[in-house]
């Protein structure tokens, strides 16, 4: 089964509902993460406050990540909602730089695969989203894919989601032969 991305009225409707929620602090920030940074949830569980905040108690606007499955180093930009959603939640929860930025119940222990994608569920639940297929992959594809529809620049999107070819990443996307016969078709010369 092929994930498919969140559209942007979903992510809207999202952070619209877990915003409604102080117990929801930490998932708008790991939802905004995810769908920012366009990170695996291999690299969103290990995330440090460290890794997001200044000394200074600044949110950084960009991040370098090494991305645990293909080792190679990422960069990512962080827009305001994240660093606003990340500003919340580490405040709220009193977190120091060597703490794991996203933690599971217990409180100390980064957040497990299972309890991503089990949030990932729910949230669709919240916001009254189709859940059938979204995943923690549909986080990450959700920013790739507007960008890709935006700009039709699969470059950019295979940099920004650290894919190693083009190919990997038309794939990814679901890129299909029917959509450049319609991009084709919209060229006039």
């Amino acid at each position: 089964m092929i994930t498919k991305p969140f559209t942007e009225t979903e992510v809207r409707k999202i952070e619209k509902e877990l915003s409604r929620r102080t117990d929801k602090l930490r998932d708008l920030a790991l939802f905004r993460m995810g769908v920012d940074t366009m990170l695996r949830t291999s690299d969103l569980r290990s995330l440090r406050v460290c890794d997001v905040q200044e000394a200074t108690g600044e949110i950084r606007e960009r991040i370098e990540v090494k991305m645990k499955k293909t080792g190679r180093m990422v960069s990512c930009v962080l827009d305001e909602k994240t660093k606003s959603a990340l500003t919340n939640w580490i405040e709220f929860s009193s977190k120091v730089n060597s703490d794991w930025l996203f933690t599971g119940r217990k409180g100390s222990e980064a957040i497990t695969d299972v309890q991503h994608r089990r949030l990932v569920k729910e949230w669709c639940v919240m916001a009254g989203i189709d859940g059938a297929r979204r995943s923690t992959h549909s986080v990450r594809k959700t920013k790739a894919s507007v960008i890709f529809k935006k700009t039709q620049n699969i470059e950019a999107v295979r940099r920004l989601l650290g894919h190693q070819s083009v190919a990997n990443t038309s794939r990814y996307l679901g890129v299909e032969n029917e959509d450049a016969l319609e991009l084709a078709q919209m060229i006039k010369l």
